[in-house]
């Protein structure tokens, strides 16, 4: 999935960043500047939607305890990231799918919600499933 950007706010020793996603992106910094922090962040999410659960990506790093930038509530810390373009697909028990068509980034869950696909849903873009 092609990203735009990733928003971490107190993750780590990411207090409040936004990265901005190209096509190729370069990471160069101080040692602890939070490069590391920033390809991390990415790969919990990765994990989490590949599992479909975050637990295991959460206990990987220690427990939700080690999350938070130093001495923050854990339910402060948040990582998002905004895909693209999305595909909204579902498939039934047979393993049939439907498309829901093509959303921009801005769209996404408003069309989960108008669709009535719910959790049953995932996102697959530009050919790759998460």
């Amino acid at each position: 999935m092609r990203l735009i950007r990733l928003r971490a706010n107190l993750y780590r020793s990411l207090r409040e960043v936004v990265v901005e996603m190209n096509g190729l992106n370069l990471f160069i910094g101080a040692s602890a500047s939070g490069k590391s922090t920033v390809l991390d962040a990415l790969r919990l999410l990765q994990e989490g939607a590949r599992d479909r659960e975050f637990g295991t990506a959460v206990r990987n790093r220690g427990g939700i305890i080690n999350l938070p930038w130093k001495g923050e509530a854990a339910d402060q810390t948040e990582l998002v990231v905004e895909p693209a373009a999305v595909r909204i697909v579902q498939r039934d028990e047979t393993g049939a799918t439907s498309v829901g068509g093509q959303v921009d980034s801005d769209s996404i869950r408003e069309a989960l919600r108008q669709s009535g696909f719910g959790l049953g849903a995932f996102y697959e873009t530009q050919g790759f499933a998460v």
